[in-house]
């Protein structure tokens, strides 16, 4: 994700459920640009998992 962000380092990320999972969208303007999905095991992030 570091090399997605890097062109754009003020890309706002927003929580939202993925695939009835915690994730996460990055939208250029109003273009959604990327979906992450997250495993979250104990209050912390145990898996990245790209969007489909």
């Amino acid at each position: 994700m570091e090399l997605f962000l890097a062109h754009r380092p003020r890309t706002p990320l927003a929580t939202h459920s993925v695939y009835g999972r915690t994730g996460l969208v990055a939208r250029y303007g109003r273009q959604v640009a990327a979906v992450i999905g997250l495993d979250v095991a104990n209050d912390r992030v145990a898996q990245v998992r790209p969007g489909r």
